[in-house]
C-alpha cells in the first residue's frame, strides 16, 4: 500500500555515494513494489524492492475494484490474453465494458 511499483521489463536502480559517484546497481523485476524514493539514503543490506513471482500488476485508466471475486476477473483476462476468448465473451463474464484500445 502506497509503493511505487516497478511497471517497466528493464529497470535498473543505482546507488551513487554523496558524491554522486554510481556504487551499484541493482535489476528491479516488473511488477516489483519499490521500497525507497528517488534521494533515499540506503544502507548496506537494506531492502530497495520486493518481488511477489506469484502476482502480475495491472495497469488501470481508472480508480476501482476489479470484481468482487479477483481470481476469477483474473482468469477471464488470462483467457482473452492466450485468445482463448474474444473480448465480448470477456466483457460478457465481466459484465463490463473493456476497452481494447482497437
Amino acid at each position: 500500500e502506497g509503493h511505487l511499483v516497478a511497471m517497466v521489463r528493464n529497470m535498473v536502480v543505482a546507488v551513487a555515494d554523496a558524491d554522486g559517484t554510481e556504487r551499484a546497481t541493482h535489476r528491479i523485476q516488473y511488477g516489483a513494489r519499490m521500497r525507497v524514493d528517488e534521494g533515499d539514503m540506503v544502507k548496506r543490506g537494506q531492502r530497495i524492492a520486493e518481488w511477489d513471482p506469484y502476482t502480475r500488476p495491472m495497469l488501470t485508466e481508472v480508480e476501482g475494484t476489479p470484481a468482487e471475486d479477483p481470481a476469477a476477473t483474473l482468469a477471464v483476462l488470462e483467457a482473452l490474453a492466450r485468445g482463448e476468448i474474444d473480448v465480448a465473451e470477456a466483457e460478457r463474464r465481466l459484465g463490463t465494458r473493456i476497452d481494447h484500445g482497437g
